[in-house]
């Protein structure tokens, strides 16, 4: 109960309007009302009005027979009373200043010596009628250059006691991050609620509720003595609190092996958690509220175990709040400091350490237990025996002690496929399942049932396949097909033309391909350039032919370079007569596209080249032969030339250039083969004849 001048004298609670509380309270009531209206104000309205000096200004205050003060006629009276204090407020404030501005100047005209500050002893000591304020959240330390002034923060029903600082000490606030705060429930069976904004600590319905909270102390140095170590938290909810109770709330610190799978614990996890120590004091239900503060301090022994603890490595401590654990419903919430319904006001942990030794105490080994896997059964049989042993001693001296945390298995390599995929679960990895061959007859299928069925009872039934498993796929077998050998003369290809004829009439078309087949391409070779002019017109009848049975060739790609010795570009000769070029006027133009081309005198590779053109030389076009293979361009070195016409670019049709004929020839013409040329035309146009007539037949 308060009777401060700051609180509305019409604010009350529900049980006794004489009780007016200094902090926001659901069970406050406002007695302004003057036909006893039962109106309860909402914690904003306590807060802007009720518990401030405003609550004048509150619409209700009028309401009781009091004017409000905007009307009132003592407001000069009041005015000037506040314009008195604000004078002697303002006294004080120049008082003040005097009074720091002459320490100093004592201080300066003090000899250095006398300057050095006595630290005083570490002590914890309270500091009544200190500001409500709450220390700054801050992880990081501070290094006190002299004694610091203890000061206490007092909350709305606890006072928070902080430690002094001497020379040389290191204070750490440290809070806990989202994964280490939190709560959980007995009606969940799996999962936490770490990182919400509520610590929940009670009963509800029955379900029991855990709060907790883990600092992270690999900041602290290792070895320096701890002086004081404090646990703060501040109240949010209450709704659910049972204020008629006898219940206490406790601080439980736990041991090191709830820290290995923090992420993963569950309210079994965290409820059968072995104690290590219990932090005083416990708190009962008239010590919580919203915005009060609650402390709870570690004692000479357990400062001890934790600075052992430290020296161990154990860098993190794990607290957990307990409170009622059955009957009516009675839970308290304090704040987590994460969470949209936070008030940003998170648990910190304040711990004094002296200054860090020199050289810090080594890192303990740990001993750990090597255990040897146990041969693998050879059979079914040996393995349901082992499962009958172990059944027995289990009924005779009972079930085996629980594997140390610091076991190491010594793992062998897996010895069959079974073995192999328990490893990858184990490791986290995705299941690799294979294909079950088929039973290649009914005693194998009888025996793989039975099998089965001995596997099942030996070690229970198969576990069913996870999501995340993986199918090895078999690798596909690919059909390498080499190319056919080329035809060595014009006869063999065309018996090979005539027997895939005769087969495809008979037997039907080849089958496709299937998707696995590779084709073995022969590495491509340079035509040898022909030695005489009946050499070439084999060559023309053999592609001719080949483009009968196969088809044309693929075009040549554009950034091909063809070799010169397959485009009639021969390498350059000393005895050339140098380029010299006359354009005739009003004829078309044309531009060598290749690196050199040969310049000859007649419209063949048989015929001499009388120079090289380069890349880029422009030629008049005069004319062409019949099939437009060759371009008669003028004018070099005063004669008329030929040249090839794939090699010229040229923006008419030169379709369109006049049928010139080749002058000076040196061989024969190209549309006159020889006479045995023209016997073995004859023969492979008889033969394709009667490939065709036994085809229709």
């Amino acid at each position: 109960m308060s009777d401060h001048h700051d609180i509305c004298p019409f604010l009350g609670l529900q049980s006794d309007s004489s009780v007016r509380l200094s902090y926001p309270d659901r069970a406050h009531r406002c007695y302004a009302a003057p036909d006893g209206e039962n109106y309860l104000p909402d914690v904003e309205q306590q807060q802007s009005f009720c518990l401030t000096a405003q609550h004048v200004t509150c619409p209700r205050y009028g309401l009781a027979g009091v004017p409000l003060a905007s009307s009132s006629p003592n407001a000069p009276q009041s005015k000037r009373r506040q314009l008195s204090l604000r004078n002697a407020l303002w006294i004080g404030v120049g008082l003040a200043a005097l009074l720091v501005v002459w320490q100093l100047i004592r201080l300066l005209a003090q000899p250095p010596e006398a300057r050095q500050p006595i630290a005083p002893a570490v002590s914890v000591t309270p500091t009544p009628a200190a500001p409500a304020v709450m220390p700054t959240p801050d992880p990081a330390f501070t290094v006190a250059a002299a004694t610091a002034t203890p000061t206490t923060a007092i909350g709305l029903i606890e006072e928070i006691t902080t430690p002094t600082v001497a020379a040389g000490d290191l204070l750490f606030n440290l809070a806990p991050g989202a994964s280490g705060v939190g709560w959980v429930s007995s009606d969940e069976a799996r999962g936490n609620h770490l990182g919400d904004s509520f610590l929940h600590v009670g009963t509800v319905n029955g379900n029991i509720f855990h709060g907790v909270v883990q600092f992270d102390l690999s900041r602290v140095p290792r070895g320096a003595p701890i002086r004081a170590v404090f646990v703060n938290l501040t109240g949010l909810d209450d709704t659910r609190l049972d204020r008629s109770s006898n219940d206490s709330w406790q601080l439980r610190w736990l041991t090191p092996e709830i820290d290995e799978e923090w992420s993963r614990s569950n309210f079994q996890t965290i409820h059968n958690a072995p104690v290590l120590q219990t932090i005083l004091p416990a708190y009962r239900q008239e010590q919580l509220a919203p915005l009060a503060h609650n402390q709870f301090a570690f004692d000479a022994a357990q400062i001890d175990l934790l600075q052992q603890a430290l020296i161990d490595n154990q860098s993190l401590l794990t607290l957990r709040l307990d409170g009622p654990m059955g009957g009516s419903d009675n839970l308290f919430t304090w704040d987590s400091g994460f969470g949209p319904s936070s008030l940003q006001n998170a648990p910190s942990l304040w711990l004094l350490t002296g200054p860090p030794p020199a050289t810090p105490p080594p890192i303990p080994t740990q001993d750990y237990v090597v255990v040897t896997s146990t041969p693998t059964p050879e059979n079914v049989l040996t393995a349901a025996a082992q499962v009958e042993t172990a059944a027995a001693i289990e009924q005779q001296i009972g079930t085996a002690t629980p594997t140390p945390r610091t076991i190491v298995t010594a793992t062998p390599t897996p010895l069959n496929e079974s073995t192999a995929e328990a490893q990858r679960l184990a490791a986290g990895l995705p299941f690799v399942v294979i294909d079950t061959p088929t039973p290649g007859n009914a005693a194998t299928a009888a025996f793989n049932a039975a099998y089965a069925t001995a596997v099942a009872k030996t070690t229970g039934t198969w576990t069913p396949l996870p999501k995340d498993h993986v199918t090895a796929t078999p690798t596909a077998t690919f059909a390498v097909v080499t190319n056919t050998p080329t035809a060595r003369t014009i006869f063999e290809l065309l018996d090979r033309a005539i027997a895939e004829a005769t087969r495809t009439a008979t037997a039907g078309p080849p089958t496709p391909f299937p998707p696995g087949v590779v084709t073995a391409t022969a590495t491509p070779t340079g035509t040898p350039e022909p030695l005489n002019a009946e050499t070439a017109q084999a060559r023309i009848v053999l592609i001719t032919v080949e483009a009968l049975i196969y088809g044309t060739w693929t075009p040549t790609p554009t950034a091909t370079r063809i070799p010169p010795s397959q485009t009639g570009v021969t390498p350059a000769s000393p005895t050339l007569a140098p380029l010299e070029i006359t354009l005739q006027e009003g004829a078309p133009v044309g531009a060598v596209i290749a690196e050199v081309a040969n310049v000859r005198s007649g419209p063949d590779v048989g015929f001499g080249a009388l120079a090289q053109a380069p890349n880029g030389s422009q030629f008049s076009l005069v004319g062409r032969t019949e099939d437009s293979a060759w371009l008669a361009v003028c004018c070099l070195n005063g004669e008329q030339g030929w040249i090839a016409t794939y090699l010229v670019a040229s923006e008419i049709d030169v379709t369109t250039l006049p049928v010139l004929p080749a002058a000076g020839q040196s061989r024969a013409p190209a549309g006159q083969p020889s006479a045995w040329l023209i016997d073995v035309v004859r023969h492979v146009l008889t033969r394709l004849t009667s490939a065709a007539v036994a085809t229709d037949l």
